[in-house]
């Protein structure tokens, strides 16, 4: 079958039926028959030109339009057009928590058409859907304002958005992986495999954001606390935001799961992505050998931890354990967001005894007077290296591993950091690393 259908008439031939007909399957159906086609009027229901939906304020949604960039669609067979931007009536404007959905009406005598939102996804008469918010009760979710046919995009290349956390919390504005640095006032959220971060938007699901550099000041946090760190998106800028744990080793607010993804207790908008501890003068944090203060969730690295005593030797003879040379500044402070990955540490030293009596090492967690170590050694014989070693879980929090020490009561026990006269090739002390 050709078309048109329809041939050319002059005046004064005779409209025959045929002809009208032929006229109407051209008008109708591209010169088809019905039983092979449906009308051009169905086929253009879906029809819209330069239809965008974007957030206006906290409770209003706006199409823009203009004389030069006009919106164009199909409600119940009327092709209808705004000239102007068309904006949701505050007077109906949502009233709870959820999604919306925002639909174009139609009314007689008017070639353009109006907004409304209705948490039903049922279009009325002279109505046409044409995209859908996600309101949480105080305002409208900025980046969960799409079209209906964004959404028909998504579905029809069965679109999943990817969930990343390209980069790393560091105490350096210039490197994700920082040197030792034993204060600083602000925080720091660097690219290190990208620079792109995911975030929940209910309604929506997770969407990818790009960022340079994302600061947080510390002053003002609390001495000697821990601090969740969280990512959230202010109205199209990500900031990080802290949240203080109860004490030590118990959050005040347990973070919950969005997909399998850490997020904060009902805030799924807000991403954790690691946490700090302040330092007891508070307003500030460390991150260096024997202070590993920030610990990240994503793109954990190794990161040393060591601790020697400064004097060269000492003695010791009680058969109670005790922190190395009495100092109990002799340790390795850290803090754990989550308990993922074991802690490493080699305690070594050197040891005499004036007697036919020994020594140990060790290394305790939490506690400056005994050892939790796994493997250790004893040595009664002059001039002899002994270490202990410690590698386990530990749970979530702030901890420390203090290097200790103990004798066998009998004779009295020299211990070494190093031995003075050969500072060059001796040097015995705590060293390890940890995954943060």
């Amino acid at each position: 079958m050709s078309y048109p259908l329809s041939s050319p008439i002059t005046p004064g031939d005779p409209t025959l039926a045929c002809q009208y007909n032929n006229l109407r399957l051209d008008a109708l159906y591209l010169g088809k028959v019905a039983a092979d086609s449906i009308t051009l009027g169905k086929l253009l229901d879906s029809y819209e030109t330069n239809l965008k939906l974007q957030k206006l304020n906290t409770a209003q949604v706006v199409v823009p339009a203009s004389d030069s960039d006009t919106v164009s669609l199909f409600i119940e067979g009327y092709l209808v057009q705004a000239l102007s931007n068309v904006e949701l009536p505050s007077t109906s404007t949502p009233n709870g928590a959820g999604t919306w959905y925002v639909f174009a009406n139609r009314t007689a005598g008017s070639t353009s058409f109006t907004l409304s939102v209705s948490m039903s996804p049922t279009e009325l008469a002279n109505q046409r859907r044409i995209g859908r918010f996600y309101f949480d009760g105080e305002s409208i979710v900025k980046d969960s304002v799409r079209t209906e046919f964004s959404e028909h995009l998504s579905l029809l290349l069965y679109l999943v958005h990817p969930v990343e956390a390209g980069g790393r919390l560091s105490l350096s504005s210039g490197s994700a992986i920082s040197s030792d640095i034993s204060s600083a006032t602000s925080l720091f959220y660097i690219p290190h495999v990208s620079n792109r971060i995911s975030l929940y938007v209910p309604g929506f699901g997770w969407c990818l954001y790009s960022f340079e550099k994302l600061t947080l000041s510390l002053l003002g946090l609390s001495a000697s606390a821990n601090y969740d760190i969280f990512v959230y998106n202010d109205e199209g800028e990500l900031k990080l935001s802290a949240l203080a744990w109860s004490n030590d080793t118990l959050r005040a607010s347990a973070y919950t799961l969005q997909d399998g993804i850490p997020v904060m207790s009902a805030a799924p908008t807000y991403r954790y992505l690691g946490t700090i501890r302040t330092l007891p003068s508070g307003g500030a944090s460390a991150d260096c050998m024997d202070k590993r203060f920030v610990w990240n969730m994503y793109n954990r690295v190794d990161r040393i931890l060591k601790k020697i005593e400064s004097e060269s030797s000492w003695t010791y003879s009680s058969a109670t354990w005790r922190p190395l040379n009495n100092n109990t500044g002799n340790k390795v402070e850290f803090v754990l967001g989550l308990s993922q990955d074991p802690v490493f540490l080699l305690h070594t030293g050197y040891l005499t005894n004036s007697s036919t009596g020994g020594g140990a090492l060790g290394v305790a967690l939490d506690s400056p007077s005994t050892t939790n170590a796994d493997m250790r050694s004893f040595s009664d014989i002059d001039l002899t290296s002994i270490f202990a070693i410690y590698s386990k879980l530990v749970s979530a929090g702030y901890h420390y591993l203090q290097l200790t020490e103990v004798t066998s009561g009998v004779g009295i026990t020299t211990f070494y950091s190093f031995i003075s006269t050969l500072t060059s090739f001796s040097q015995w002390g705590g060293l390890g690393w940890l995954k943060a």
